[in-house]
């Protein structure tokens, strides 16, 4: 009988990236990113979509450029220089193809808010950063391509084959970045501090 057992001769096919990294100088980036975030969230009302069923407020159907906002340019160039290293670490040919952000938006979760797993369609790359992170914030969960598969045989302990979800708990300065493509999800707070983050998709145009 032939032995089809995983070795380590065979192929790990179809790598998911996920880019995690505690901003350098992330107290003085905070600065601007918190004074900018409380300014908006004082005048715009919550912009959750009408098909979010999580309760969070979100600034993403009603201000969503925030890449052109003054308080944020410090974050944006942070942002700009990780995107382009998870490009290049990707292999994206950036010598032919630019990174864009597109949009831009922040989400503050408060006890008992959430987000339902999706995705980021029609973009390249997504990032998250976290302006505030208290003690017990929810995490990023980022959920493997065949999470939602009916049949799930058992694992042996220590399989590293054997992970349907990834937790990334958050801490004030930590960015994420991602492929648009990847689902994830925030399950509902569970703490009364604010959990802060700024989002934004990005896409490559020619240069």
């Amino acid at each position: 009988m032939t032995n089809h057992a995983v070795t380590r001769d065979s192929l790990t096919l179809f790598p998911t990236p996920l880019w995690v990294r505690r901003v350098d100088g992330w107290e003085t980036l905070n600065t601007s990113v918190v004074a900018a975030s409380d300014a908006i969230m004082a005048d715009t009302p919550n912009g959750k979509p009408a098909s979010w069923g999580a309760d969070v407020y979100t600034t993403i159907s009603n201000n969503n450029r925030l890449q052109e906002h003054t308080g944020f340019r410090p974050l944006m160039a942070v942002f700009q220089e990780g995107l382009e290293g998870f490009a290049r670490a990707y292999g994206y040919a950036l010598e032919r193809n630019r990174v864009v952000i597109k949009m831009c938006w922040l989400n503050a979760y408060r006890l008992g808010a959430a987000q339902e797993r999706h995705t980021h369609k029609n973009f390249v790359l997504s990032a998250i950063y976290y302006a505030k992170a208290p003690p017990g914030a929810a995490p990023l969960l980022v959920h493997a391509p065949d999470a939602d598969r009916a049949v799930r045989p058992a694992y042996r302990a220590g399989s590293r084959f054997d992970k349907d979800v990834h937790e990334v708990h958050p801490e004030p300065g930590l960015m994420v970045i991602f492929l648009s493509h990847l689902r994830h999800s925030v399950p509902a707070s569970t703490i009364e501090g604010e959990r802060l983050s700024i989002s934004l998709n990005a896409a490559f145009e020619p240069v």
